[in-house]
């Protein structure tokens, strides 16, 4: 469920700083004898990333499905797009 809260920068911040760390470590391990924790790192990245977006914006998602229904709504408003390779 998406819900509207009082932009909170802060905690965005905070989020960006915690991507930012998580991408440190995925550069810093070889993963190449465990290689899903790298696709799970990078997915913890991108949820940061977009959850950190979504706050600046007064939004957040909760419940089951949280994490799509903040990716719809990303899309929805332009924040990320479609593309093709």
């Amino acid at each position: 469920m998406i819900i509207k809260i009082t932009p909170d920068r802060e905690k965005a911040k905070s989020l960006l700083q915690i991507a930012q760390d998580r991408e440190s470590f995925i550069n810093s391990v070889n993963f190449d004898k465990f290689p899903t924790g790298k696709i799970e790192s990078y997915y913890e990245v991108i949820k940061e990333l977009a959850t950190a977006l979504a706050l600046t914006q007064g939004i957040k998602a909760t419940g089951e499905g949280a994490h799509k229904e903040l990716i719809d709504f990303l899309f929805e408003n332009k924040f990320i797009t479609e593309f093709t390779s």
